[in-house]
């Protein structure tokens, strides 16, 4: 099962790395807003400390 942690935490820095490097000049605060978070959320998603839920995962693969 710590096997599927890892690549959550590894898919979710993938996936919005993507998001703000396939968008010019996309801020972290708009890019939060979009999934419902809090910004800081998104610098813990690129360090590999918090995972996206599914919906969140859903919403940057059919939007980025």
């Amino acid at each position: 099962m710590a096997a599927v942690d890892n690549y959550s935490l590894t898919e979710t820095g993938q996936l919005l790395k993507h998001a703000l490097d396939s968008t010019p000049r996309l801020p972290k605060q708009k890019l939060a807003d979009q999934l419902g978070v809090s910004p800081s959320r998104i610098s813990e998603g690129l360090r590999g400390s918090w995972n996206l839920n599914e919906d969140q995962r859903e919403r940057l693969i059919e939007k980025y």
